[in-house]
Order: C-alpha cells, then sequence, then structure tokens
C-alpha cells in the first residue's frame, strides 16, 4: 500500500507578521514583488506611485496610489486588517474620487455578507471603465514551512456584463481595433508557446496600438496596426528617457541588421512594420503570426543593446 507523506494547510493571523497595518502591512505591499502578487490575483499590472497619497485638504491618505501598466488607469489600494466596516469603504470611495481613479481595491481580514453586496451592486451600476475589487487577506502554512500570503478576491467586476455595456457604445473603427487585439490575445496565447512564455498579456483596448511590458521600467514593446495604410507595425517604445532613446539611435545600424529590416525611428519609438491589409479578418492570423514574432525579436534586441547603451552620465562625459 502507497503511503503519502503530507503536510496540512493552516491558517494564520495576519497580525502574527504584520503587527500595524500603515508601518507594516502597507509598507509590505507596496514593494514591488508584492503588487505583482497581487496584480496576478486580479490581473492586473500594479504599479507604485507612491504611499500615503494625500488627497484634497491633506487630513487624509489613501494608503497606496498606483496605476495600471499599458492603460495609465489609476489605481487606490485601502487596506484594513480587521473585519470590513462603512469607514473604511466609504474612504476607498473617497480616495478614488479625489484621486480619479478607476481601479479600486479594498483588502480586509474577513469580509461581511453586506459589504459583499454592496461592492458587487457598485460593480453593476458602475461604468465598463470602473472595477472595484474585495480581497481578503491570507496567511497560509504548511508544517514548518514559511508563512504564505494570499489574496482571495472575493468580489470582482462581472468582465462579461461590463464588456457588453462598453462595446455597446464602441463606434465601428473602435470595435475592429478591439475585436484585432482581443483575436491576437488568444493567438497568442493558444498558438504561440515561446510567446505565451516570454510575455503576460494585458486587457485590450479599442485604440490602434498595443503595449506589452519587457521588464523595464523605461520601456514597453509597442504594437500597432493602421487600417488605412494597410500595415502593422512592432518594436521599442522607450518611455520619458531621451538620453536612453538617443542611445539606442546610436546603434541604429546594429540593431535593424539584428532584427533584418528597415526601422522607423520618431518621437522615441523605433518600429519595423509589414504589409498587411487588417480590414480583410482573414488576413489577421498572418498579422498575429508576426506580431508575436516580432515581439520576441524586439524583446531580445532591448536585452542586448540595453547593455552596451551609454548611461546618461556617460553620455554627458562623451560630449564634454
Amino acid at each position: 500500500m502507497v503511503e503519502f507523506d503530507l503536510g496540512k494547510m493552516e491558517k494564520k493571523d495576519l497580525h502574527t507578521v504584520w503587527k500595524h497595518e500603515e508601518r507594516d502591512f502597507s509598507r509590505w505591499l507596496a514593494m514591488d514583488e508584492n503588487l505583482e502578487l497581487l496584480g496576478k490575483a486580479i490581473n492586473i499590472d500594479i504599479q507604485l506611485e507612491r504611499k500615503e497619497a494625500a488627497v484634497e485638504g491633506g487630513k487624509m491618505s489613501a494608503d497606496i496610489f498606483a496605476i495600471e501598466a499599458n492603460t495609465d488607469r489609476k489605481i487606490v489600494i485601502e487596506n484594513q486588517l480587521g473585519v470590513s466596516d462603512p469607514d473604511h469603504l466609504g474612504k476607498v470611495i473617497t480616495y478614488a474620487a479625489c484621486l480619479d481613479a478607476k481601479i479600486l481595491i479594498w483588502i480586509v481580514k474577513r469580509a461581511k455578507p453586506e459589504f459583499r453586496k454592496a461592492v458587487k451592486w457598485l460593480n453593476a451600476k458602475t461604468d465598463s471603465d470602473i472595477a472595484i475589487f474585495l480581497i481578503e487577506m491570507e496567511l497560509w502554512q504548511i508544517g514548518d514551512s514559511k508563512l504564505a500570503p494570499r489574496f482571495n478576491v472575493v468580489e470582482r467586476p462581472d468582465e462579461s456584463d461590463k464588456e457588453i455595456k462598453y462595446e455597446q457604445g464602441l463606434s465601428e473603427t473602435k470595435r475592429l481595433q478591439l475585436e484585432f487585439w482581443q483575436q491576437f490575445g488568444k493567438f497568442g496565447l493558444k498558438e504561440q508557446t515561446e510567446f505565451r512564455n516570454a510575455f503576460t498579456l494585458k486587457k485590450p483596448l479599442p485604440q490602434s496600438w498595443y503595449s506589452i511590458a519587457i521588464g523595464s521600467v523605461d520601456a514597453t514593446i509597442e504594437l500597432r496596426f493602421v487600417s488605412q495604410r494597410k500595415k502593422v507595425y512592432a518594436g521599442i517604445y522607450i518611455m520619458n528617457n531621451k538620453p536612453l532613446y538617443q542611445g539606442f539611435v546610436a546603434k541604429k545600424e546594429e540593431i535593424e541588421q539584428f532584427i533584418g529590416a528597415k526601422l522607423e525611428w520618431k518621437d522615441s519609438v523605433f518600429l519595423a512594420s509589414k504589409e498587411i491589409d487588417v480590414n480583410n479578418k482573414d488576413s489577421w492570423n498572418d498579422a498575429f503570426q508576426w506580431l508575436c514574432d516580432m515581439s520576441l525579436k524586439f524583446k531580445e534586441c532591448y536585452r542586448q543593446f540595453y547593455q552596451e547603451v551609454p548611461s546618461e552620465e556617460e553620455q554627458d562625459t562623451n560630449v564634454d
């Protein structure tokens, strides 16, 4: 008879790790790896802007203020290492209103039924770009192992209902853009193993471009399609770092040789292009395949040439 030596999962009290809500838990959550863990639980890429973000009047402050990568939707996070109550629900709504946040995250020790119902009601009644999450924070341990945090999402937006309301208000052009990126995401995740392993895709929006994070605060993969020109584009967008972009421009010939194509260099972005008529949906798979292949190539390009680009200080020294 086969015997199984398995441990038993045991739930631990939150205060065994975080004695104080602000000094301990908020500080822990604001660390990049922990915001990433929270983001994975709700499928949102969270980038910290600041802790204790003051709202109008300066007498109150949101525990954490952040943005969603690739969409720039503002995020407020309210932490409560206790049972959900009206005071904290009021706070998270007030902070969102004052900071113009579209994503509200309320983390509690335990969510009472009436507050779960309140969050569900708010999600049903708000616009499609508003998302409210109610999350129970948990700590688990197996035997003598380290304590492991878990974000248990107990209420979230009904995405199907939000999408229906959202798409009903779009123009024909916007609907085409949204469908293109939706189908691109499905293609990449289903058909392309290397692409799926290399990237985490975000929610598509009705626009002509789509960004993919590559693990850098300075750059993203940028994909575009222009139906009038019958072209698709892929490349690197350098964010708010002109010296870095100029460093890549200095490597222009080497980069184009690496990519195997002449690139367009303009306004902090360098792009390869391919003629594909995206107005014809029969051509979409060809477009998706090229975009996936080029995304992988540009990610490797950035990784390789980033090492060779001189820092801002080195560029200043060379100028002198």
